[in-house]
């Protein structure tokens, strides 16, 4: 695996061994409507997610640089196959 891709991974155990990852890789909750990282739930969770990207990139006092790219995982499959909703996708194709 490439140095690129060990930085755009959320798993930490192949990256412990590995020094020199991309600098400045941020992270962002996934909008998932049933296992809602801010324990909303539902499409209020997805809306408040895609709300807080948006404003994260596009502050410019949020302390991040605009990305070069943005990379989606839109159907995750840990823990079983989930799909991001067309109204979680949207605010990423700008």
């Amino acid at each position: 695996m490439t140095h690129g891709a060990l930085s755009v991974t959320g798993n930490l155990f192949p990256k412990e061994a590995v020094d020199g990852m991309m600098p400045e890789v941020q992270f962002m909750p996934y909008p998932n409507q049933y296992r809602c990282p801010l324990g909303i739930g539902g499409e209020a969770g997805v809306k408040a997610l895609t709300y807080y990207f948006d404003n994260l990139i596009n502050d410019v006092e949020s302390g991040v640089r605009k990305p070069a790219a943005v990379i989606l995982e839109a159907v995750q499959g840990e823990g079983g196959a989930t799909q991001l909703r067309q109204s979680g996708c949207n605010v990423f194709v700008k």
